[in-house]
């Protein structure tokens, strides 16, 4: 048992610095109107026209959906064509 350290042989000290990585807190944009907090300025614009009084829906040609962008219609047509039926 050579190779067994003794627990008074620990050193308690604290690591170096360079043996501990601090991440920096990620930034949140907040939306002013419900307080959602989002990763980026570009979603949390996507998401303000959630907000919009007249949103310019964007309508599924297959289903009778609606959604308040193109990417979100793009994203929901991928179940149109991997599954191949109507959403009804």
């Amino acid at each position: 048992f050579d190779n067994v350290v003794k627990k008074e042989e620990i050193d308690d000290e604290e690591p170096e610095s360079s043996c501990v990585q601090v991440l920096p807190q990620p930034k949140f944009v907040s939306c002013w109107k419900c307080a959602k907090k989002f990763i980026s300025r570009n979603y949390l614009n996507k998401h303000m026209i959630n907000h919009s009084a007249f949103p310019n829906f964007v309508s599924c040609s297959k289903s009778t959906k609606k959604f308040v962008s193109q990417d979100c219609l793009n994203e929901h047509m991928k179940n149109h064509t991997a599954i191949n039926q109507s959403c009804d």
